[in-house]
């Protein structure tokens, strides 16, 4: 019969070290022996690294409190998490992901309606900290709404014209951009820039040498706008990445008379850009939609980016005044929870009760949960208890390597270094207990004898042994852990 070891460790053990155990007596271990994992346990309470969820979807509900609410499903991609904040940063996409910041049909009921029912909505999704309501890194979502804002813009080589339409003075580049950039555009689901422009004609462009932009622009410089090149030719863009369309799409405004907008908005996690011609009783004629028509053109938007509103371009003729563009522009600039500046109040609820082990790690209750202040521009939920991955099953796999016994064993992967060697006794995957107590546990079925390298027999009176996730390298982290190793002359 093979000899057993149950090795014990306690929690005072540091995770990411080696750690020794020591024997109430040797153990002789002779030239021939092999040694295989039997059983593993560890309490782990709280995984906040390295878990895997499955799958999930939830539903997220807008206003409530309006007769025409709007519910959409969040949907999360199975996936490997390093972490939590790479789960809530997951979980705040898509909850911004599913509206979309252009509604019409929605309260108040105008004829006709011309309602922005989701603009600048935000929705963000973290963890408390010591509050007197929550407990210490326990779920919450909150949400806040932007109204449209005036931006002021300033303007370099360019001359104001007729109706505040700005184009270029002198030959060479120009610009016009936001006077502070500390108003960046709303990060979240409901963001919104609109401004004018003429557009200059195909003969106008060539005439002038025109080269030019207009649209948001992110901290590394990614413009997600419109653009003409000088041959007159109209595209859309995503930074570098250009999208033909029709330049007969973008009608001008005409003083006194026709007023023509362009919008950049949210469709689905993608930027979109919208024109069209605001009637005088209040309807809009749109000419172009780039959802529609040319959906994921001008890219994906991030939610963590600083993007400012700014048109620049180049000429190498002032024949005519264009490209024309309005020095009055708007945004929904990004605030910061519990901040407001005259939104419309709403009420928003979610509920996880299909969510499975997600809505177990976060501890969030089944059922409809209210984002409480109700009817209000900000308001949040926040759980009661801290998150604890430990019960979503199938979060990770373990290595147990053993360091001063050599094993003849050796691992070959594309990144490891020639000549590199561990003494890994065993790669596998815990299994979830019970749920509400932690622990994990694995019972070797199929035990993976590993010959010991040794030509003479040897005493042990302590081993040292690294338990990790061979994933990332990272330490398994339990309160307590406890594995036995079998060591023979024969496979069993």
């Amino acid at each position: 019969m093979p000899t057993q070891l149950k090795i014990i460790v306690d929690e005072n053990y540091t995770p990411n070290a080696p750690f020794t155990v020591n024997f109430a007596a040797p153990i002789i271990v002779k030239p021939g022996n092999k040694i295989a994992l039997d059983k593993f346990t560890a309490v782990i309470n709280g995984i906040a690294d390295n878990f895997t969820l499955p799958d999930t979807n939830f539903q997220f509900y807008y206003g409530l409190n309006f007769p025409n609410f709007q519910a959409a499903t969040v949907t999360l991609a199975g996936q490997k998490y390093l972490n939590v904040l790479e789960l809530m940063n997951n979980l705040t996409t898509g909850c911004n992901n599913t509206f979309t910041a252009y509604q019409t049909g929605y309260l108040p009921a105008t004829t006709p309606p011309t309602v922005y029912r989701d603009l600048g909505l935000k929705v963000i999704c973290g963890t408390t900290t010591n509050t007197t309501t929550a407990t210490t890194n326990s779920f919450q979502i909150q949400y806040l709404t932007s109204s449209l804002a005036a931006l002021t813009m300033d303007t370099d080589n360019m001359t104001a014209g007729i109706g505040q339409f700005y184009y270029p003075t002198n030959t060479g580049n120009w610009d016009m951009t936001q006077a502070s950039l500390n108003t960046t555009l709303l990060k979240g689901g409901g963001c919104l820039a609109r401004f004018q422009f003429n557009m200059p004609t195909a003969p106008e462009a060539v005439a002038n040498g025109s080269d030019w932009s207009m649209g948001l622009v992110g901290d590394v410089s990614d413009l997600h706008g419109i653009s003409q090149d000088a041959t007159g030719a109209v595209f859309l863009q995503n930074n570098t990445a250009s999208t033909q369309v029709d330049i007969n799409s973008f009608p001008r405004s005409v003083v006194a008379g026709d007023q023509y907008y362009c919008e950049i908005y949210q469709v689905a996690g993608q930027f979109a850009l919208r024109y069209y011609l605001l009637n005088a009783d209040g309807t809009q004629t749109e000419t172009f939609n780039s959802a529609t028509t040319n959906a994921g053109a001008l890219g994906v938007i991030d939610y963590t980016v600083n993007y400012n509103l700014q048109a620049q371009g180049s000429s190498t003729a002032i024949v005519s005044s264009s490209p024309g563009i309005n020095i009055a522009a708007e945004m929904t600039p990004d605030l910061a929870y519990a901040d407001s500046n005259g939104t419309q109040n709403r009420t928003i609820g979610f509920n996880m009760s299909n969510a499975g082990s997600l809505r177990a790690g976060l501890d969030v209750p089944g059922g409809l949960n209210i984002l409480a202040p109700t009817n209000s521009p900000f308001g949040a939920f926040q759980c009661q208890s801290s998150i604890n991955m430990a019960i979503v099953n199938s979060s990770f796999d373990i290595a147990i390597e053993i360091l001063d016994l050599p094993l003849q064993t050796y691992q070959a992967s594309t990144s490891r270094k020639p000549g590199e060697r561990n003494n890994v006794v065993c790669y596998f995957h815990p299994e979830f207990s019970q749920v509400g107590t932690g622990a994990y546990i694995y019972d070797s079925r199929a035990y993976q004898w590993l010959d010991i390298d040794v030509t003479y027999p040897i005493n042990l009176s302590s081993l040292s042994f690294r338990v990790y996730d061979p994933d990332t390298g990272t330490g398994l982290d339990a309160l307590s852990m406890s594995f036995n190793l079998l060591i023979g002359t024969e496979q069993y």
